[in-house]
């Protein structure tokens, strides 16, 4: 299976320099802004946490100090997230965003344990947590160099019947949903069977997104482009207008059928009883077609 290329237009480094200075300082916000909610932790225990040390004895200031906090936390997130997606989902150099969220909360509810005096109390909590977020990363890690390994694999498919690939005309025979939609289109999973310059007949899948109103169903053709020196080794393009229905020719009209027949008849060729026979199945046959078009 092919990945479309407008939807991995990049394959570039996934660790960048520039991506990992990001990170870095989403890291250090994430982290900053647990930190600072330890005036409003240091509340929430009671009255006998709050001193001039943890600054909490004003309940409006601690409000702001703590709504300001959580605003720098949920800035890294967001930022790291943006970071770890690159350009745009199902681009082959995105990070598993899910790791990079579950570790930014990590960083933040570490920064506020910190911040509020009771690492102690946190650690168990935590240590769950960087347990889901590891399992997490490698998860989404494995899953991403597949999709990574696909896209290189589709990156040289395409420069190879660029260079010396062969046309052909395939037929769709699967175009079922995977249940996914971007922006109102919905993705679907196309199988096409398409005939080699051989003979031979093969099969080419894709994923991709399609407009609602134009999705390609069973029956329809696909322009497929594939190498001649591996046939089965195809990309499916673009779909194509219908089949034009071939006009079958009615033959002669009735009033030319006719002209014939009283033509034979002045030759000679047919007597009165055969020429009055033949002009009443003639007319007969034409009353029957008038009454299945109607």
């Amino acid at each position: 299976m092919s990945l479309p290329e407008d939807q991995v237009p990049y394959g570039g480094p996934r660790l960048s320099a520039g991506r990992m200075v990001g990170l870095a300082g989403c890291a250090a916000m994430c982290l900053g802004g647990g930190l600072l909610l330890r005036p409003m932790t240091s509340s929430f225990l009671g009255p006998a946490a709050c001193g001039p040390a943890t600054g909490c004895q004003d309940w409006f200031g601690t409000l702001g100090y703590g709504a300001g906090s959580l605003l720098l936390w949920v800035l890294g997130l967001t930022t790291a997230a943006n970071l770890a997606a690159g350009l745009g989902r199902n681009t082959p150099n995105r990070l598993p965003t899910a790791a990079i969220i579950l570790g930014a909360v990590l960083l933040g509810l570490l920064g506020a344990a910190l911040g509020g005096g009771m690492p102690s109390q946190a650690l168990p909590g935590l240590g769950i947590l960087l347990a889901i977020t590891l399992a997490t990363a490698t998860l989404g890690e494995r899953r991403l160099r597949r999709e990574r390994r696909e896209f290189v694999a589709a990156r040289a498919l395409g420069l190879t019947i660029a260079a010396r690939g062969a046309s052909s005309t395939g037929v769709v025979t699967v175009a079922e949903p995977t249940g996914r939609t971007h922006r109102g289109d919905p993705e679907l999973l196309i199988t096409v069977r398409y005939p080699a310059h051989d003979g031979s007949e093969h099969l080419c899948t894709r994923i991709r997104f399609h407009p609602a109103l134009a999705q390609p169903r069973v029956g329809d053709r696909m322009a497929v482009r594939y190498d001649p020196a591996e046939p089965g080794a195809a990309q499916i393009g673009e779909p194509l207008p219908p089949a034009p229905v071939p006009v079958l020719d009615a033959g002669p009209s009735l009033a030319v059928r006719l002209e014939r027949l009283t033509q034979q008849y002045r030759d000679g060729e047919l007597d009165a009883a055969e020429f009055e026979q033949a002009r009443r199945l003639l007319l007969s046959g034409a009353q029957d077609r008038a009454a299945l078009r109607e």
